[in-house]
């Protein structure tokens, strides 16, 4: 009878451990799925502090340190980027995911030199991501390599990397990428599964105007403590040539769209014209690029912007043919305020943009954000 009371207490212990344990695991996994969803919406801040609470309860999490590198990343914080995907090599090793990180964090921190070596190893890990391609021939072409830089454009653009697509043409004359370019996989003859623009499937493989992340769409923040953030339709006809669509199929002009909508693209106007939108007295909007300083905005979001100091924060953008902004990524380099909450917030409202509908594929270009402090 003493034995058998032991042993039930004992089983009713581990039962109860068990218990606690299958708890906390589900409570962690909730709070990444929280964090996650902030990382897909682009609320970086937000997600960098829910990262760190999924990290405290379980530094060795298979997918955190990776995606609040690349939240960081979003904020331009690099350095503290850099220290989440060194760590996450140490815990899980090298994956494919965070050696394309890496690679990208080396070139927005100018180690030229790191970037390419550390690209040449991702792209043998990953030979199909387009993303990767185009940022090697941005580094060739910054070192003069035009070769090099047109025949990686070519390749991305044939992954479907329409940003490598407009490189071909303005810098190489190619008005249309070799869809049967040879992989690294296969020594001169093209992988069956490599997607082309009729066949885009690859999970991995993303936008060019994405960073690359887990779960495919690929630093914080004062001036002072940016770093310091690691711990803690259907086509009744045709409409554009004979040419294949886009990937996404919301990105076709229909018969039915209005002609009001849809915006033509005018021979003598300026690509660079700009678009001046007053918010109010302390904020005003510059739109340029690619003509989308003349495209109509059907739908502008809410902002309020509260500031301290003046300053200019600006976002890349590119809109789809249906209007709708494919992605908007931080611009360090014509920034001027480098707060993570303006960055944040900056980012998430560029993607709220609406434009009228256009013939043309696809319109990458800048919203400035020029604030005057209180």
């Amino acid at each position: 009878m003493k034995y058998t009371k032991l042993y039930i207490l004992l089983a009713g212990l581990f039962f109860s451990m068990s218990l606690f344990a299958q708890n906390v695991e589900e409570e962690v996994e909730f709070l990444y799925m929280k964090a996650k969803y902030l990382y897909d919406t682009d609320r970086h801040e937000d997600a960098v502090n829910a990262f760190n609470k999924v990290i405290k309860e379980n530094p060795k999490h298979e997918d955190a340190l990776v995606l609040r590198g690349a939240s960081k990343f979003g904020l331009a914080a690099y350095k503290g980027a850099m220290k989440d995907f060194n760590r996450s090599i140490e815990e899980r090793g090298i994956t494919k995911d965070v050696v394309g990180w890496i690679a990208l964090t080396h070139y927005k921190m100018d180690n030229m030199e790191l970037a390419m070596n550390t690209l040449e190893t991702a792209l043998l890990v990953d030979p199909k991501n387009r993303t990767l391609w185009n940022l090697q021939g941005d580094i060739a072409n910054d070192n003069d390599e035009r070769l090099k830089a047109c025949e990686s454009w070519e390749r991305a653009a044939a992954l479907g990397d329409t940003k490598a697509e407009r490189k071909l043409l303005k810098s190489c004359g190619v008005t249309k990428p070799n869809k049967h370019i040879p992989t690294m996989e296969t020594g001169g003859q093209r992988d069956k599964d490599t997607p082309t623009r009729e066949d885009d499937g690859d999970e991995d493989m993303l936008d060019d105007d994405e960073v690359i992340s887990l779960g495919d769409k690929e630093e914080v923040i004062t001036n002072d403590d940016r770093d310091e953030v690691d711990e803690d339709e259907v086509i009744d006809e045709q409409v554009v040539d004979d040419e294949v669509m886009d990937e996404d199929d919301e990105e076709i002009l229909s018969l039915g769209d209005k002609e009001e909508e849809v915006s033509e693209s005018k021979p003598d106007s300026d690509p660079n014209e700009e678009a001046i939108i007053e918010i109010d007295e302390d904020l005003t909007l510059v739109i340029y690029g690619e003509g989308l300083g003349s495209r109509k905005i059907l739908d502008q979001p809410n902002i309020l912007i509260l500031a301290e100091e003046d300053g200019v924060v600006a976002v890349n953008i590119c809109v789809g043919r249906t209007g709708s902004v494919k992605s908007a990524e931080y611009n360090d380099d014509l920034s001027t305020i480098k707060k993570q909450s303006l960055i944040s917030l900056a980012i998430r409202k560029a993607k709220e943009f609406w434009f009228a509908k256009d013939r043309k594929k696809e319109s990458c270009g800048i919203i400035l954000y020029k604030i005057k402090g209180n």
